[in-house]
């Protein structure tokens, strides 16, 4: 769970996911629904890997790419992906705690 506590407006955020799908290598843009240090969830359905780099770009117009793990769907029906971080480069790491930290 977040230690942040400002509400963060997603509609500069934007998100590409840069991987496998079952149809071949896809990159495929996304919304957010919600992005922590550590985790983030996707509005898509797309079939993406088990494993996937993301781009994710800030509202400062600055990118981070985090490598994360798609985590099964609660509900299949759902049009969404969760994705936990599993590597962030350290100035990547910054820059995404100081763009939640801004809200």
């Amino acid at each position: 769970m977040s230690n942040f506590h400002n509400v963060i407006s997603l509609d500069d955020w934007r998100v590409k996911v840069r991987g496998s799908s079952t149809s071949g290598t896809d990159d495929v843009e996304c919304d957010l629904t919600s992005i922590e240090s550590d985790r983030a969830v996707l509005k898509s359905d797309a079939n993406v890997g088990r494993f996937a780099w993301l781009e994710v770009n800030l509202p400062d117009g600055s990118d981070v790419r985090v490598l994360g793990e798609f985590e099964r769907r609660k509900d299949p029906l759902q049009l969404a992906l969760e994705v936990r971080f599993k590597h962030l480069f350290p100035d990547h790491k910054i820059r995404l705690m100081r763009a939640l930290a801004q809200g």
